[in-house]
């Protein structure tokens, strides 16, 4: 239990630093230059908005740093979202010859799945709590958040949309992860891999421009209900999948 939670421990932070070197600079830049020339304030929603990704038809595209032509802003998200998946499939370090081991004393096809499953379902947590802490390092440290925005565009209870997206991003991980383990038994890893990264890319692009409801960017106008809807119907068709597929692993070439 102990060497468990040393690792658990040790794994967040490895994972938080990184996401801490990546991103703590980022706000500081862009908000610096907007805070000096427009003499505006910015608080922790445009933060969230800018690294986690958030478009409004009703912003004033003369007075915003939201842009739907800047490609940073559209790839910072989906760096973060492809990031957490790579740290989600580590299954793809096994060859698949290992699953005959597996297979052979699995007492069902469920449990089967289930000794990948659980290993994946640990890394996502691991990530999902590596990425809120060190979102949350970066608003309380920040020296250019305000406790007001000039731009407005979101308000209310802001550590329970955060908690809400958490939980949104935790889902996310776990529906693609199976979604490239499905693709992984049939060998076939690599092309649902990048299947997976175009779609995370277009539905990030459709959000920006369809506003009406949200798929996967820190929009929480409806507490993210939308969004956990559409991941959770992608899930259950999952499940439905796997729950009717026929698994013959006799014989592979690693």
């Amino acid at each position: 239990m102990m060497f468990k939670l040393k690792y658990f421990l040790k794994n967040i932070g490895l994972i938080t630093e990184v996401l801490l070197l990546m991103t703590f600079n980022i706000p500081n830049k862009i908000f610096s230059d907007i805070i000096y020339n427009l003499d505006v304030t910015v608080n922790n929603w445009d933060v969230m908005h800018l690294l986690l990704g958030f478009y409004s038809s009703s912003v004033d595209a003369t007075h915003t740093y939201l842009d739907l032509t800047n490609t940073q802003q559209l790839f910072l998200p989906v760096i973060f979202q492809v990031l957490g998946i790579i740290a989600t499939i580590r299954f793809l370090r096994y060859p698949l010859s290992f699953h005959l081991f597996i297979k052979q004393r699995a007492s069902s096809k469920w449990d089967y799945f289930l000794f990948f499953f659980k290993k994946m379902m640990f890394d996502a947590v691991i990530y999902t709590i590596s990425l809120i802490i060190s979102l949350s390092v970066i608003l309380y440290t920040s020296p250019i958040l305000s406790t007001e925005s000039s731009f407005n565009y979101q308000e209310g209870n802001f550590k329970l949309q955060l908690f809400t997206y958490a939980v949104l991003f935790f889902i996310m991980l776990i529906v693609a992860s199976v979604f490239i383990f499905i693709g992984y038994i049939q060998n076939q890893a690599l092309l649902f891999l990048l299947i997976t990264v175009s779609i995370l890319t277009t539905l990030n692009v459709l959000d920006r421009v369809v506003t009406a409801v949200n798929l996967i960017l820190f929009d929480g106008q409806f507490f993210f209900i939308d969004s956990l809807f559409f991941w959770l119907v992608l899930l259950m068709i999952e499940v439905v999948f796997l729950s009717r597929m026929k698994i013959r692993q006799e014989s592979y070439n690693d």
